[in-house]
């Protein structure tokens, strides 16, 4: 039977979230001739490669939230040839080339930097789940490269990337919502028609800037003054979830609490905190209540997808940090589908600039330029070709 390593760098939530979606998919259809492995890039390295490694997730997530750090991360990463495999990869490497040296199956990816140090070894899949693509993100030498749609292909095909080592997926937006895309859709369409409060989820990265939770408590705090629902998706124990708190008192739920917010108990006209440890507990609690999401709030990373795909307006929480957040904020304004959230005087009197955005039909123009345009079947789509590829 054959095998896939899939290799995880835990570096930011996009990455692995992009992993994460293709196992899911795999659970929800399972494959009965096909074998995974998932490997913590960090759990196999040892000695100097762990040390190094726990540098880099430091260094990203220092420069992840804004200033100086960031500034100069940025710079960093743009100047760095992502095909290179110098000394330091070399060092990175050991741990993960000693693993695959004893188990030599197809191995998929979905950061870049991994592709130079695997490529020599094994058949490499890279998964590139986002519709930006900085340049630290072209990478050659793969067996195949997954990208969501032609605004991503262009890139690479003008980085000299081969069409033929291409797989152009659609969308990569978890499946339990691209399945219930239309229901979803409709359902957000009829709520703009009424005269009910709407509801709103709130996000911040990983990194949880210090100018994007202000902006989301600010934002989260005009929404209940004008009426209408506000969700804020906080980790325990972070900066988001404390200041909140501090400046709002909501009510907060658990995980095993989401059914309490859905029956609007204890949150009506409010916000409510949704707690979470950990990116699983993150996204299950997103799956449970996406249904009751009429617009978004967050940074331009790969939740970017629902706004293009989903029909589910988006207010851009700025400053953009990184390389991925401006190209993404570019190509949701260009297609009508986000407003930017870029100053705290907007973000005091985001209600207000919600309920003139519903009464002229522009948050409902926002949800239709954003549904039916894409595929958003990506992880169906990924899913589906590495079982085939694999048993040919």
């Amino acid at each position: 039977m054959p095998k896939l390593n899939i290799v995880y760098l835990e570096i930011g939530r996009g990455h692995p979230f992009y992993l994460d979606g293709i196992i899911a998919r795999f659970k929800k259809e399972p494959v009965s001739d096909l074998e995974y492995n998932v490997i913590d890039l960090l759990a196999v390295s040892s000695g100097l490669a762990k040390w190094l490694w726990r540098a880099i997730t430091m260094i990203y997530r220092l420069g992840s939230r804004g200033g100086v750090i960031s500034r100069i991360y940025g710079r960093w990463r743009r100047s760095r040839d992502a095909n290179r495999f110098g000394i330091m990869e070399k060092m990175l490497a050991r741990g993960i080339k000693k693993y695959l040296k004893e188990n030599r199956h197809p191995t998929l990816v979905s950061h870049p930097m991994l592709v130079p140090m695997l490529r020599d070894l094994v058949p490499v899949y890279y998964q590139h789940g986002e519709l930006a693509v900085p340049e630290e993100s072209v990478v050659a030498g793969t067996k195949k490269t997954s990208i969501p749609s032609q605004i991503s292909k262009r890139k690479f095909l003008d980085a000299g990337i081969s069409e033929d080592n291409l797989l152009m997926t659609g969308l990569c937006i978890e499946s339990d919502l691209a399945d219930r895309a239309g229901e979803l859709f409709e359902r957000r369409l009829n709520r703009f028609r009424t005269d009910k409060p709407l509801t709103g989820a709130f996000f911040s990265s990983g990194a949880e800037p210090a100018p994007h939770v202000e902006k989301i408590i600010r934002a989260a705090k005009s929404v209940r003054r004008a009426g209408y629902y506000g969700i804020v998706f906080c980790h325990t124990g972070g900066r988001l979830e404390k200041k909140l708190r501090r400046k709002l008192n909501p009510p907060e739920f658990t995980l095993s609490e989401i059914a309490k917010i859905k029956k609007r108990e204890g949150v009506a006209p409010n916000v409510a905190l949704v707690k979470f440890r950990n990116r699983e507990e993150e996204n299950e609690a997103t799956l449970a209540l996406f249904d009751q999401f009429d617009f978004l709030v967050a940074p331009s990373h790969e939740r970017t997808n629902w706004a293009m795909g989903l029909g589910l307006p988006m207010f851009i929480l700025h400053p953009l940090i990184g390389s991925f957040s401006p190209l993404n904020r570019d190509l949701l304004i260009s297609q009508n589908v986000a407003v930017d959230l870029d100053s705290f005087d907007k973000a005091d009197k985001f209600g207000g600039i919600l309920t003139a955005l519903r009464r002229d039909g522009t948050l409902l123009r926002m949800a239709q330029n954003g549904f039916g345009k894409l595929d958003i079947e990506g992880f169906k789509t990924c899913a589906a070709f590495l079982a085939a590829e694999l048993n040919k």
